[in-house]
């Protein structure tokens, strides 16, 4: 019997790599992610009875530019430049950032917040007002 000693690399919310050149890039990730998401403030909202959060509108106007931004920058490759598929709610994005629970955290608060600054609990509510 050996001794195996395996190294890995703890980011800030816990998530574990195999190097520290993974671990630093998922950390700017992070960092950049959670600048955008921490624009609007944190809200505590019942996902099942439709009620709401109002954000100021300069600071949701604020939050969906720099999430914009960084969605086309951070698909440039996928999306060319096209900042209409960006903006679409329920739209291709989506897809590109299926299985990237960091990216879903942004993009859901974007998808339960309507154009008036409501944040809903869930995407449900915004789609019913949009439709």
């Amino acid at each position: 019997m050996r001794k195996v000693t395996i190294t890995k690399y703890k980011s800030k919310d816990g998530k574990l790599f195999d190097t520290e050149d993974k671990c630093k890039k998922y950390e700017d990730k992070y960092n950049a992610v959670m600048r955008i998401y921490n624009i609007l403030p944190k809200v505590d909202i019942n996902s099942n009875d439709g009620t709401f959060y109002r954000h100021d509108l300069r600071t949701f106007e604020k939050f969906k530019t720099k999430l914009f931004e960084f969605m086309l920058d951070y698909f440039k490759d996928e999306l060319k430049g096209d900042t209409k598929a960006v903006k679409q709610r329920f739209g291709i994005v989506g897809q590109f950032i299926d299985g990237d629970d960091l990216l879903i955290k942004l993009w859901d608060r974007y998808m339960c917040t309507d154009d008036q600054g409501r944040e809903y609990g869930q995407p449900h509510f915004v789609y019913i007002q949009l439709h």
